[in-house]
């Protein structure tokens, strides 16, 4: 099954974003990044989660996206990313 983080609605304005902190230990394996709490994701998050869903891929692991909501694809749109970058457990 392996890790899951539940994502907080809006990134740490102190410190080390969690997210970052979670794959990076997480990494090489199976892992769950839980986006119910989240509306729209700053750039900076998107960036983190486009970059380890690609490394996740290339390694032939799993990263799922899950609770993502209408808001956040939303916001994926307006971003230029296709959703089709992710692996979203539920949409």
């Amino acid at each position: 099954m392996g890790q899951t983080h539940r994502m907080a609605a809006q990134r740490a304005q102190s410190g080390a974003d969690p997210l970052y902190s979670f794959l990076r230990e997480a990494a090489g394996g199976p892992a769950t990044v839980d986006l119910e709490e989240v509306g729209l994701c700053d750039s900076q998050r998107l960036q983190i989660l486009v970059s380890a869903s690609r490394h996740w891929r290339a390694a032939g692991s799993s990263l799922r996206l899950t609770g993502a909501g209408e808001t956040f694809l939303k916001g994926l749109e307006l971003s230029g990313l296709d959703p089709a970058e992710f692996d979203f457990e539920d949409k």
